[in-house]
């Protein structure tokens, strides 16, 4: 499945965006033909010397400024880097600020990793114990069912909701458009971070509250997926571990029942060999060697 999920993602996209690649292509290639030629018959120089000026001058443009590291831009990197966002907005330059980088995020990633789990789990139990409270009280219901695919749909309801409000605060804070800002926190509370769209933060540090929590909720979806499919697999599927588990537990009690039988039986031969009764006469015979020197008194 998965395979099938990925091959296909990926033939879907090249499908899309093929045609406006080539299309871009084209354009930039016509009006770079086009600046050339007016270039240089305007200020009388080569071709080639057109080229070395524009490798100049991209260089010079492609190197971005980096934010000033200010704590609250400190701030915003140690989140993108603790989260794996990694939008690349603001990145140490020195090699010293690299070095701390691997080791803070070396142990710093599995820590938020396990907290984001945690706050999901609880988040989950929150959430069973509201259904809970409304089937029983309000509905009047004996017991829940399918507790795990209700927890499911209603984190997914929850995701949504707090992502489509969350791209409409972004469209007056950002200056994006309504898809744009879906496509930016959808990337965002994946973890994804493409940086192509980046949220922007702002003073009073909202944008912090905004990704953390939409992490949260995220966390709680993939939370209850997951043992939605556990509880799933686990009903319609016994593992083989389990299937040993009975086996064994059967091996043991016919086991238990032969060794009952077996002693059942022993004990009711011995009970026979000291009183031993004839078919016809009734008569009470002594087993064994008594039994030998009684025929002989007969």
């Amino acid at each position: 499945m998965f395979c099938g999920y990925f091959f296909g993602g990926a033939a879907v996209f090249m499908l899309i965006e093929k045609g406006d690649t080539n299309y871009s292509h084209f354009n930039k290639t016509a009006l770079m033909e086009e600046l050339i030629r007016n270039v240089t018959n305007k200020y009388n120089i080569s071709v080639d010397q057109f080229e070395d000026l524009t490798e100049e001058i991209l260089k010079i443009a492609s190197k971005k400024p980096n934010a000033p590291w200010n704590y609250f831009n400190s701030l915003s990197y140690v989140l993108h880097l603790l989260t794996t966002i990694g939008y690349g907005t603001i990145t140490p330059k020195t090699k010293e600020g690299q070095i701390v980088t691997i080791f803070y995020g070396l142990f710093g990633i599995p820590l938020t990793l396990l907290t984001l789990k945690a706050m999901g789990s609880h988040y989950n139990e929150t959430m069973m114990k509201i259904i809970t409270a409304i089937e029983v009280k309000c509905l009047k219901r004996n017991h829940v069912k399918q507790m795990e695919l209700k927890i499911v749909l209603f984190n997914l309801c929850i995701t949504f909701i707090y992502l489509f409000l969350s791209a409409l605060k972004s469209v007056s804070t950002d200056k994006y458009t309504y898809p744009q800002s879906v496509y930016v926190w959808f990337i965002t509370m994946t973890t994804v971070g493409f940086g192509d769209f980046v949220p922007k933060v702002g003073a009073d540090g909202t944008s912090f509250y905004n990704i953390l929590l939409g992490l949260c909720f995220m966390s709680g979806t993939i939370d209850a997926m997951v043992s939605y499919q556990e509880k799933k697999d686990g009903v319609s599927k016994p593992s083989r571990w389990s299937c040993l588990s009975c086996c064994n537990r059967k091996s043991s009690s016919l086991q238990i029942q032969s060794a009952s039988n077996n002693t059942s039986n022993q004990t009711s031969i011995e009970l026979k060999g000291e009183e031993l009764v004839h078919p016809n006469n009734k008569q009470t015979q002594t087993p064994g060697i008594f039994n030998h020197f009684a025929q002989y008194d007969d």
